[in-house]
């Protein structure tokens, strides 16, 4: 993640230590990420671009 530019990133994977069900848990919780702009949008009660 650090590589990507993602800093601060903290995680605690509970319940299953299936390495398998792990990375499917970590690119889901990738997927959920939003940019900041959405964010910031979100904030505002503006609708995301």
């Amino acid at each position: 993640l650090e590589l990507g530019g993602v800093k601060d990133v903290v995680a605690k994977n509970l319940g299953s230590s299936n390495p398998l069900n792990q990375v499917k848990a970590i690119f889901k919780g990738l997927g959920l990420l939003k940019n900041r702009k959405a964010s910031l949008a979100l904030r505002k009660g503006a609708e995301a671009l």
